[in-house]
């Protein structure tokens, strides 16, 4: 019986739990757009280091004379930013009526144990889908409103939260923040004197003067969408003579509006649940961020306590495996009460290190 004890917490470890993940990963053929935008670096330590540059225009070298030392130009307003990562972690664990359970259906047959692990691993690795939505929030949160804010839920009982502001002296958001008013919202109310295409045009303009870079992306979500394809600006555009007695397909509508804007449009829907048990979108409503081409920034995985003092290490009860590429997965098994413990950990954020060309706009 001893022997049969033994195997049940072998079939539930950590590694097992990581390969597991790997093989049933929702997120391999239906990827968080973030992880595209973000692509994934490690970190050896827990800062968050960024290096924070000029709007990008071109300056011109000087003139000089012949046996004379060159002139230092200054740095171009370039600074290096540095944030302490946010921690996180939970743990789940297999309790002693469940292992019992397991130990009944070992004894069933190999048939039913095939059937009956697969149950207990999906109880087990939402804490790793938890840790892959916390890194896609703070990347959407950082297009959105250009910082993340994260606090522990009211029912863990602890005071935890983690603030980074990317914009600390509010110079972005001056330069790169837009608000439409009045009856240029884009709402189904003001779809008879708004003008999408219009806005789109001259907030591109606008960035090109400032900057020196043009957007080729705009960020929204399907609400936004849909409430934009609502102006009959864009019908007129389409057909100035029969716009009234014509009905366009959405598909037309948002193919004439990229034609026009030369813009793509990335439409994201994908939700989670929030700190606040709340089941929300991950990119919000009635706003939009215009894109470069191109990674905006990295999703930086640094160094859990549990990857530091428990991967590869012997002697201990614990073992742990990383996966995601900075999510670290760690079991151990507890005496009394007897139960196998599950722990995700991960120290992460978004670094935002393409702000400058960055910019979001509230439509409504």
């Amino acid at each position: 019986m001893a022997d049969r004890v033994v195997d049940i917490a072998q079939l539930v470890n950590a590694q097992i739990l990581a390969s597991y993940w790997e093989n049933i990963n929702r997120y391999q053929d239906n990827p968080n757009l973030g992880a595209s935008l973000f692509p994934a670096r490690r970190s050896n330590n827990t800062d968050l280091q960024m290096i924070k540059g000029t709007k990008g225009l071109p300056v011109v070298l000087q003139p000089s004379e012949f046996d004379t030392k060159a002139p230092l130009r200054d740095k171009m307003g370039i600074t290096s930013l540095q944030y302490g990562m946010p921690f996180f972690r939970e743990a789940s664990q297999i309790g002693e009526k469940e292992r019992q359970e397991l130990f009944k259906l070992m004894n069933s047959g190999e048939e039913f144990v095939k059937r009956f692990l697969p149950m207990i691993y999906d109880q087990l690795t939402p804490l790793i889908e938890g840790a892959e939505a916390r890194m896609e929030q703070m990347r959407m949160s950082v297009l959105s409103t250009g910082a993340i804010r994260v606090k522990a839920s009211a029912e863990t009982g602890r005071d935890v939260q983690y603030d980074l502001n990317f914009d600390q002296d509010g110079e972005w958001a001056a330069s790169n923040q837009f608000e439409l008013t009045g009856t240029d919202t884009w709402t189904e109310a003001n779809a008879g004197t708004n003008d999408p295409i219009a806005d789109l045009l001259e907030i591109k303009d606008q960035i090109l003067d400032e900057t020196g870079h043009v957007p080729t992306r705009v960020l929204l979500n399907s609400t936004t969408l849909r409430n934009m394809l609502k102006s009959e600006s864009l019908k007129k555009g389409m057909n100035p003579l029969y716009f009234e007695s014509l009905r366009f397909s959405r598909s037309e509508l948002q193919s004439y509006v990229q034609q026009e804007t030369g813009l793509e449009f990335i439409v994201y829907d994908k939700m989670f649940v929030n700190d606040d048990k709340e089941t929300v979108k991950y990119y919000p409503d009635n706003q939009i961020t215009l894109l470069p081409s191109g990674a905006i920034g990295s999703s930086v995985y640094g160094v859990t306590p549990e990857e530091l003092d428990l991967l590869g290490a012997s002697g201990h009860a614990a073992n742990t495996s990383i996966v995601n590429p900075g999510i670290a997965v760690t079991t151990y098994r507890e005496p009394h009460p007897v139960n196998i413990a599950t722990i995700v950990s991960m120290v992460g954020a978004p670094s935002f290190d393409r702000m400058e060309e960055v910019f979001i706009v509230k439509v409504a």
